[in-house]
């Protein structure tokens, strides 16, 4: 039994002594000292009181660990009886009277630790352990894909362990860069990271834009620059070798489009410059003075990724092409279906395309047949065109009398130069009958042309071109 006793002189003051221990005589009535309302003057020093005492040991448990001396930064406040024992201690281990009380509060620990169990309070009747358990807090991670989109919007993880698998999210355009604390900056997290929040925490994707790296290929052009070269017929900077590469980003458009090819000093002599295509043979061409291109309409691999596109120089012929019925031979360079005493060829023929001219030679006898049509780019000569005028073989461009003496003599077999290499002109415009062969037919034909009665159809779709009257 336990009853507030006085010292009633025994202790200095007349101090009230706190929960002596009663072991009962038979002589003295239990009910009565219960209730206090008797004093005893016997009892502090009758050998039949003895004080009974308990043990109270508060020990720790962190993280499975048990330690019997505390954890640092794990503390508590005790009170005995309602009156603090001690404040922001790690560990107790001191005798109570039996039937004191106990009470723990204020119980701290680390951050991204929690109370998780252990008796708190209770009445000390026997030797008590008290043991303090604490755990790690789990937190909520939530994924901000950040303008891409993520297969997981969260996961759970636990402080101070790693935070494991991370979600792989997808942005068309762009290269997944990594999870971050913040949009922008902040630090990198990884499966391999230690989780050291202490509260629910928002990761944000962050991303790299894809980049194009667009190569120019002359295509059979040539290069006269003192910054730019061949290599590979890939173009190249003289400086450093390297191959010249512009780089365009998913979603925007450079302002000035595709380099042009005057940029680099690129020609092919003969031809003209049309755009930059996607094969060698045209494919998609793209003019270089088209700023709306974009990088995904060149390689739709950007999208994905990092990607390289090489464009080709597509490259028109300029020909001659025919603005009448002349006909233009570019097998055998030659041109014929002309009329009679030309004066101007531009009458009759011109350019595919700007950027080169036309030059006329004719003979020493005027505007016939032998006349050379000349295509001359930048002064170099491209092709050449013989004119050939049926009938006409001299070379004034009029069908007369002293042709058909030169017919004559080809006929009797006193003038060979038709037959000569190179003069497939003279042969052609002595055939006029077409049969392949310059003899006695086209002999009669050349004398009724030259009395009148007939003449040659310069334009006829036919071989034989002598129309009699």
């Amino acid at each position: 039994y336990f009853v507030d006793c006085n010292g009633n002189g025994n202790y200095s003051g007349g101090t009230k002594v706190r929960t002596c221990g009663i072991k009962w005589d038979n002589s003295i009535s239990k009910s009565a000292a219960m209730f206090g309302k008797y004093s005893f003057s016997y009892l502090l020093s009758s050998p039949g009181i003895s004080a009974a005492t308990v043990n109270l040991d508060v020990n720790m448990i962190v993280d499975g660990s048990r330690s019997d001396t505390g954890f640092s930064g794990f503390t508590f406040d005790l009170y005995i009886d309602g009156s603090l024992a001690a404040n922001d201690i790690g560990d107790w281990a001191t005798s109570h009277f039996v039937g004191q009380t106990f009470s723990i509060t204020d119980i701290k620990c680390k951050a991204g630790y929690k109370f998780s169990s252990g008796t708190t309070s209770g009445t000390l009747n026997s030797n008590t352990e008290v043991i303090l358990t604490f755990v790690r807090n789990s937190y909520t991670v939530s994924f901000n894909a950040n303008g891409g989109t993520t297969p997981t919007s969260s996961k759970s993880v636990t402080y101070g362990s790693t935070y494991g698998t991370l979600p792989t999210p997808t942005r068309t355009g762009y290269t997944f860069a990594g999870w971050y604390t913040a949009a922008s900056g902040g630090t990198q997290i990884t499966s391999s990271s230690t989780v050291l929040t202490t509260s629910n925490q928002t990761l944000y994707a962050q991303w790299t834009v894809n980049k194009l790296y667009v190569h120019y290929n002359a295509n059979g052009g040539t290069i006269t620059s003192d910054e730019f070269k061949l290599k590979d017929n890939l173009v190249h900077y003289i400086s450093n070798d390297n191959k010249v590469g512009q780089t365009w980003t998913y979603g925007s458009t450079p302002t000035y489009g595709l380099t042009d090819c005057a940029t680099f000093g690129l020609s092919k002599p003969g031809y003209v410059f049309k755009g930059w295509g996607t094969t060698a043979t045209g494919g998609t061409i793209y003019s270089q003075v088209d700023t709306t291109i974009s990088a995904t309409d060149l390689n739709s691999y950007i999208k994905t990724g990092d990607c390289a596109v090489t464009l080709y120089a597509i490259w028109e012929k300029i020909e001659l092409v025919s603005d009448t019925d002349a006909v233009i031979d570019d097998e055998n360079n030659l041109i014929f279906g002309l009329d009679e005493g030309l004066t101007n060829i531009s009458d009759y023929v011109s350019l595919s395309a700007d950027g080169a001219e036309i030059e006329f030679t004719p003979t020493e006898n005027g505007n016939g047949t032998g006349s050379v049509v000349t295509i001359v780019d930048d002064g170099e000569e491209i092709a050449s065109y013989t004119i050939v005028i049926f009938g006409d073989y001299n070379g004034d461009g009029i069908i007369d009398t002293e042709d058909t003496s030169y017919f004559a003599s080809i006929a009797n077999f006193e003038l060979f130069d038709c037959y000569e290499e190179g003069n497939e002109h003279l042969f052609m415009a002595a055939d006029i009958n077409g049969d392949g062969a310059v003899d006695n037919m086209d002999e009669e034909d050349m004398y009724a042309v030259a009395n009148f009665e007939a003449y040659i159809d310069q334009k006829a779709d036919g071989t034989y071109r002598v129309v009699r009257y």
